[in-house]
């Protein structure tokens, strides 16, 4: 409420009472609160974490686009608007929507959308883009109260008087407006040559059967708790209702009808992985969670919304599927017999069917060197060979001298 109340137009409808600009504004924002949000730049709502770190004008002009839209959906009434709200309306300036206010402050109100020609600098484009957009309630032409474009007014009493019917009558008349023939009236151009299409041709018909429809859902007040007035009436495990008031990385903030804001932890919106606070809740949603921490020094307090959500079923175990071992202890089972394979391994050595080396070689001499006496050079030749098999077992890998033995006894 005190960005309300800081703006420049409350400043200059209201006055210097910076207490009777809040309350108005309180009052404001619960009969229009597009109308009173619109007055605010967008930028200091704070709705983005890092919003500061942009570049920010390319970030006040996508919030502005985004403003405008929502204003345009809506649509706003001409004699009642502000001019701030009037501003947003595509096509209009900021200065052209002081001048509708002053007019209708010092003449009558506008009867119709055709009397804006009166201004300045209502002509061409600007009417063309911005009178769709302007509603004239209990004028002297009824389609000025919808959405219709006046371009396509004459198209819409042409098709009233199809079915011996006035304009007035089709309004609010689903079976009248049911009756009318959309394909004979598909590629008709209206007042500036353009062609009627399907889409133009259905949101004509909608415009119909529901005039003066608001398109914005209905608005769900949060049910305060009435014995909450003060931070310290908090206290761990009460459950409230809120709504979301901003979004963060990190998790989202609820008003729950204190000054301070509460804050549920991306962790405690529900029960499954949450990348994103939005994937979950939206800003201006209505939630209910249960507080877990009060911190009174410095003035906080987190909430849990899936604490008061049910579980979710844990997903069915299959009838072939066996019982599921313990994790520690399939893991030591597996690294106990792992390692005592490899111990066997290493005692009896590796297996090798190949003939070894030496023998092959002593073979292909002969026996020459006396390798069949005791005693003699093939007992030495023996000891040497039977060095690698002690190795062998304590290393657990072959180790070949036989190209050694044979330069040491030609040496």
């Amino acid at each position: 409420m005190g960005l309300l109340a800081a703006t420049r137009s409350s400043k200059e409808e209201l006055g210097d009472d910076a207490q009777l600009r809040r309350a108005v504004g309180c009052a404001r924002r619960l009969q229009d609160p597009l109308g009173e949000l619109a007055k605010v730049d967008p930028r200091k709502l704070g709705l983005g974490q890092y919003q500061h770190e942009v570049d920010q004008e390319e970030l006040r002009a996508a919030l502005e686009q985004v403003v405008s839209s929502s204003v345009c959906e809506v649509g706003v009434d001409v004699n009642e608007a502000p001019a701030d709200l009037l501003a947003k309306v595509a096509g209009l300036s900021h200065a052209l929507s002081r001048a509708i206010a002053t007019h209708r402050a010092t003449h009558e109100p506008f009867r119709s959308r055709s009397a804006l020609f009166e201004l300045p600098g209502v002509a061409g484009k600007t009417f063309e883009q911005s009178a769709g957009f302007l509603r004239v309630q209990d004028g002297e032409q009824p389609l000025d109260a919808t959405a219709i474009h006046p371009e396509r007014y004459g198209q819409v009493t042409q098709m009233a008087r199809d079915i011996g019917v006035t304009v007035s009558d089709l309004l609010g008349n689903a079976e009248l407006v049911d009756r009318i023939d959309g394909a004979k009236w598909l590629g008709t151009p209206g007042v500036a040559g353009e062609p009627l299409g399907p889409r133009a041709l259905q949101q004509v018909t909608d415009e119909l059967r529901h005039p003066n429809r608001d398109v914005r859902p209905p608005f769900v007040r949060p049910a305060f708790d009435p014995g909450l007035t003060s931070f310290a009436d908090l206290a761990v495990g009460m459950e409230l209702e809120g709504v979301v008031t901003r979004l963060a990385n990190f998790g989202a903030f609820i008003d729950v009808g204190l000054p301070q804001e509460g804050l549920v932890h991306v962790s405690e919106l529900s029960h499954g992985f949450t990348a994103r606070p939005s994937e979950v809740v939206h800003i201006g949603q209505c939630v209910k969670g249960r507080v877990i921490e009060v911190e009174p020094e410095r003035k906080r307090f987190s909430l849990s919304l899936r604490a008061l959500q049910p579980r979710p079923p844990r997903p069915e175990r299959s009838k072939n599927e066996g019982p599921r071992p313990n994790k520690g202890q399939g893991q030591g089972q597996g690294q106990g017999q792992g390692r005592k394979r490899e111990d066997d391994t290493r005692a009896q050595g590796p297996r090798d069917d190949r003939p070894r080396r030496d023998d092959q070689r002593r073979d292909d001499r002969g026996g020459k060197g006396g390798g069949n006496k005791p005693g003699g050079k093939g007992r030495r030749r023996d000891d040497a060979q039977e060095r690698p098999e002690k190795r062998e077992r304590t290393l657990g890998f072959r180790l070949d001298l036989s190209a050694f033995v044979d330069r040491v006894q030609k040496g």
